[in-house]
């Protein structure tokens, strides 16, 4: 999948494209723009949310249909255009946030890590849980993917755009 996000001056609303009627996604990126407006000073202190627009193009490029595990990605992708900032370069992040907040699930690890390196991708942003079940995941994928660990959306807002 391959998020791309603006922000440009408006009055703090938040725009899709790209996610059509599917009501689990848009309740993800929901989750992950309600997320970014309770947390986003925490990542950047003083900064000021509502005197822009933040637009959102989501494409599924592999045609894999919607995933739910993309909304940290846009969490980070929403500080990025607030900061002006890119994320790290060759960087897959995956993760849920739920509407409540709380994170969700990684599922189908080695198939992610396998789609990351095919990819090209060089670091994977993961939650923290996710080291045992790195486990079962083939030396091979692991040895061409470097695994990055994040404890909450906060830390990997900051770890995908190197801010510490």
């Amino acid at each position: 999948y391959r998020l791309e996000n603006k922000a440009v001056r408006g009055a703090g609303r938040f725009e899709t494209q790209g996610i059509g009627l599917n009501r689990p996604l848009r309740e993800s990126m929901n989750a992950a723009w309600q997320y970014f407006q309770n947390n986003a000073k925490r990542v950047m202190p003083g900064v000021l949310l509502a005197d822009r627009d933040y637009l959102l193009y989501y494409d599924s490029v592999q045609g894999k249909g919607p995933s739910l595990e993309v909304s940290v990605a846009e969490w980070v992708g929403l500080c990025s255009a607030l900061l002006d900032k890119p994320v790290v370069e060759s960087l897959v992040i995956v993760g849920e946030i739920r509407l409540s907040g709380s994170m969700g699930e990684v599922h189908n690890l080695e198939s992610i890590v396998r789609v990351a390196k095919n990819a090209g991708a060089r670091r994977l942003l993961l939650p923290a849980e996710c080291m045992k079940d790195l486990m079962c995941v083939p030396g091979e994928l692991l040895s061409a993917v470097q695994p990055i660990f994040y404890m909450n959306p906060v830390d990997a807002a900051r770890k995908a755009m190197d801010i510490y």
